[in-house]
């Protein structure tokens, strides 16, 4: 057995997984994980921690999401064993996929900052493209979710988790340090929980949030004017 019949096999194990050859993708994953063991044994190497993506993605393409992640963490583990930097960063961007949006965010800054101290400027483009696209979709879908509570007039129940979702964007927009779009998802917020849930610790806990980041931006009149809002 040789490293390059054990990365064959992996490729192979991917294709198959693509095309819902479960079957086949687990006994080529299985073969390559024996060469791997033959070589390796309990040795650290990135040839393990691509091993261990691929049994991931077999494991999402199954609906197992739970056990994908666990495979992901260990090739994450693998890299940083060895030292791989490069591939941990990368690592980072595809595991943010398995995740909810605020953690998905922390991981791609995360791996922006590996690829700034490697001065790879690509591979920083390609992390704050991964933080974008991130944001889009939770956006579109909070939005979605917005648009069908508004066509149910039944209970004010169901809004109680829109307001959330936003105020998920944008804390991710204020990590960014994007304090226009952070204001603007905050005060989406702040609108359902003012006027259409009457939540008074809310509405008092997103305007202090949202006010940091108007004074950030010199917007000192509306800051006074969201504070005094406030505490009436």
């Amino acid at each position: 057995p040789s490293v390059d019949q054990a990365f064959c096999l992996t490729a192979i194990s991917s294709a198959c997984t693509k095309q819902n050859r479960h079957d086949d993708a687990r006994s080529t994953l299985d073969q390559a994980q024996a060469i791997y063991q033959t070589l390796y044994q309990n040795e650290p190497k990135t040839e393990k921690g691509i091993l261990y993506e691929k049994m991931a993605e077999f494991h999402r393409a199954q609906g197992n999401l739970e056990e994908a992640k666990k495979h992901f963490e260990s090739a994450l583990e693998m890299y940083r064993m060895v030292g791989n930097r490069f591939k941990l960063a990368n690592g980072l961007l595809r595991y943010s996929h398995f995740c909810e949006l605020n953690e998905a965010v922390k991981l791609c800054q995360d791996a922006r900052n590996i690829f700034r101290e490697l001065q790879n400027s690509l591979g920083e483009t390609d992390a704050t493209a991964h933080i974008h696209e991130h944001i889009s979709a939770a956006k579109k879908q909070a939005e979605k979710d917005m648009a069908a509570v508004k066509k149910n007039p039944a209970y004010d129940e169901i809004w109680l988790g829109i307001p959330e979702r936003f105020l998920d964007i944008a804390h991710t927009y204020a990590a960014e340090e994007n304090h226009k779009l952070a204001i603007e998802h905050f005060q989406i917020a702040y609108d359902i929980y003012l006027r259409r849930l009457c939540d008074k610790d809310n509405v008092i806990s997103v305007s202090i949030q949202m006010t940091e980041h108007l004074i950030a931006t010199q917007q000192y009149k509306r800051a006074i004017d969201i504070a005094k809002k406030a505490v009436q």
